[in-house]
């Protein structure tokens, strides 16, 4: 993940063995991409607050 946010080159069979659509993956990697752009705009003292979802559990 952290490697398509940054703009990494990830090999198809990567993405395609994690089990995720292509579509969320890009998602999540722009999610990334874009609360490190916000990160990187904080003026001193300045707080991000992050909003983070409950993980929906997974069964096997």
């Amino acid at each position: 993940m952290h490697r398509l946010a940054d703009g990494a080159e990830v090999l198809s069979g990567e993405a395609d063995r994690s089990g995720i659509p292509s579509e969320r993956l890009a998602a999540a990697a722009e999610a990334l991409r874009a609360a490190g752009r916000r990160w990187a705009a904080l003026r001193p003292g300045e707080e991000e607050v992050l909003q983070w979802p409950g993980s929906r559990s997974r069964r096997r």
